[in-house]
């Protein structure tokens, strides 16, 4: 008996390869359904001809949503922001009304209280960028540029603390 041929596209494997000539044809389904499971499973994952493992481990990790909370500062919010476009990205959120949504889920009780009595039933009518722009106009004290200033003038390296730490807080007021 000749064997019998794996039919996925490109795949030489026969099972006349892999087992004697009087071989019984159920034998050889199975040793064929072994193959397709290992090499050709639906998930894409498999073995490649040296016998080396496809694809990836398990799922990802799930994004968690970012949340936004009331009295922080620009750069917290720019790095809140950052997040944000990570997490819309990994979901793959593309449609208005899911965006909206997301982002309202972001927010703190008191943002989202605020948001909805600063514009009302029109806060679902906005784009992304335009509610974003509000939520960091409820989220983010205004305050002097004086106040940036005495804060990088008085700016000093904290004991055990590193010099890129250091550095990076100094850029983060910058």
């Amino acid at each position: 008996m000749p064997g019998i041929a794996c039919q996925a596209q490109g795949c030489t494997f026969n099972t006349a390869q892999q087992v004697d000539e009087g071989a019984a044809v159920s034998d050889q389904l199975m040793l064929l359904r072994i193959h397709t499971d290992v090499v050709h499973p639906p998930s894409g994952r498999g073995v490649d001809g040296q016998g080396v493992r496809q694809g990836g481990g398990g799922k990802p990790n799930k994004i968690v949503t970012p949340k936004l909370e009331m009295g922080i500062g620009p750069d917290e919010f720019s790095f809140w922001k950052e997040k944000w476009d990570t997490y819309k990205r990994s979901s793959g959120i593309t449609e208005l009304g899911a965006i909206q949504d997301q982002l309202t889920s972001c927010c703190s009780d008191e943002i989202y209280r605020d948001l909805f009595r600063t514009l009302g039933s029109s806060l679902h009518t906005l784009t992304e960028d335009a509610m974003i722009k509000e939520m960091r106009r409820l989220a983010v004290p205004h305050h002097s540029n004086l106040v940036n200033i005495v804060a990088m003038r008085s700016v000093t390296q904290e004991r055990d603390e590193r010099v890129r730490s250091c550095v990076a807080r100094i850029r983060g007021l910058a």
